[in-house]
């Protein structure tokens, strides 16, 4: 499918169909073009008429419940799914897709019992285990993803993926021993993959073992200088020692391999700030805060930078906007200390 360019695939497939009215294939992506031309009665058609040729029933009923969400109709789609769910011949890839549907609607719960039903139904599948233990884990439920995501380690020993969850559920709970231990075996089953040094190193930056994060963070860097996120949390734990000069050099090539992101503007502002580069921060913070306007540390960040170029009346008002949520963040002590200075 042409996918840059709907309209034109629409053309296309609708001429196969003329050509080999017969066509599977030809009738599924013409549904596929049509819904994202917002075509719906029509995909629906097509859909259908691929089913009656031939196509799998559980990928034609997923892609019509699809549209129906693409279309506002979430009963519809919602009803699709149960429907789906009660068969006996479902495939484990299509009650997982179900279940990642559930999550990327934030529908925490329906994705929690299709999980569920999931291993109810292939036991002995680590990905149903996986799938609950980070559904659990998004709810808050640590310990309950704990023990299923330790279910799917079993079934499928040494999965990057599944360590990586189990390491950041035990981290939740402040178990850095058995996150760090978890993720220790991980990077022994695949040294290769970075993101578990990364994880390991985030696992004793929070434990406050800079030390050992410092050194895995630049062990990554060693072979993959351009890792924007290792650039930025090493830039992080520098400035936290006071070693201005190489952090402000990261976090600039950091932000330098991703444009734009606020998140990286925080740093390299903050970094600007602590060396008294205030103008600059402020304008760094400022650009940071339009990106993540909800985010409690950004908006500490330019508060500061505001206060120190004096201009009091808007570090009040940014301020009591960082300091509404009652959710923590690392430096709210050092937000309330300045709201209470400059009050």
């Amino acid at each position: 499918m042409q996918r840059n360019n709907p309209v034109a695939a629409e053309r296309q497939f609708s001429k196969a169909i003329e050509n080999a009215p017969e066509a599977v294939t030809s009738h599924f992506l013409l549904a596929e073009s049509q819904r994202q031309n917002k075509h719906y009665e029509q995909a629906i058609k097509n859909y259908r008429k691929a089913k009656e040729l031939g196509a799998p029933s559980e990928q034609v009923e997923l892609a019509i419940a699809s549209l129906e969400e693409n279309r506002g109709n979430t009963a519809k789609a919602l009803e699709i799914y149960r429907q789906l769910l009660l068969r006996k011949d479902i495939s484990p890839a299509t009650i997982d897709n179900i279940g990642q549907r559930h999550l990327s609607m934030q529908r925490l719960q329906p994705a929690e019992e299709t999980f569920h039903l999931f291993i109810e139904r292939f036991p002995d599948n680590p990905l149903g285990h996986f799938r609950l233990g980070k559904t659990l884990g998004a709810q808050k439920k640590y310990q309950e993803a704990i023990k299923t995501l330790q279910t799917a380690d079993r079934l499928a020993p040494g999965d990057s993926n599944i360590l990586q969850s189990l390491a950041i559920a035990y981290q939740q709970i402040n178990d850095i021993d058995n996150a760090a231990k978890t993720m220790q075996k991980a990077i022994k089953a695949h040294p290769e993959d970075s993101m578990n040094t990364f994880t390991l190193a985030s696992i004793y930056d929070q434990a406050g073992n800079t030390q050992q994060s410092e050194k895995l963070y630049r062990a990554i860097l060693d072979d993959e200088p351009r890792n924007a996120a290792a650039l930025n949390n090493l830039a992080v734990l520098l400035n936290q020692a006071g070693k201005y000069k190489e952090a402000h050099k990261l976090a600039k090539k950091a932000l330098s391999i991703v444009p734009a992101n606020p998140m990286l503007m925080d740093t390299l502002g903050w970094i600007e700030y602590q060396m008294g580069n205030f103008d600059s921060a402020r304008k760094t913070l400022r650009d940071a805060a339009k990106g993540i306007p909800d985010n409690a540390a950004v908006l500490y960040h330019l508060a500061a930078a505001e206060h120190t170029l004096g201009n009091d009346k808007k570090a009040r008002e940014l301020l009591t906007e960082a300091l509404s949520n009652k959710a923590s963040f690392n430096e709210r002590k050092a937000a309330m200390a300045l709201q209470k200075k400059i009050r």
